[in-house]
């Protein structure tokens, strides 16, 4: 298992907003809060579509 690419760590009003790459070649985001992690399994071909899709999910209330 490789190490995981982390493209954005930021601060959002629900926790912390984490975009990577995965082992299979894609990009995810997750958010931490409170020591949770929030998110689903969706997978993005482009770093902007999942750190689009990462902020309208915090910007929903998820």
């Amino acid at each position: 298992m490789t190490p995981a690419k982390i493209h954005l760590l930021t601060i959002t009003p629900l926790g912390i907003l984490i975009v990577y790459f995965t082992n299979g070649g894609c990009w995810q985001f997750r958010v931490l809060n409170d020591g949770s992690i929030y998110g689903h399994s969706k997978t993005y071909y482009t770093v902007e579509a999942a750190e689009r899709a990462g902020r309208e999910w915090v910007g929903s209330g998820w």
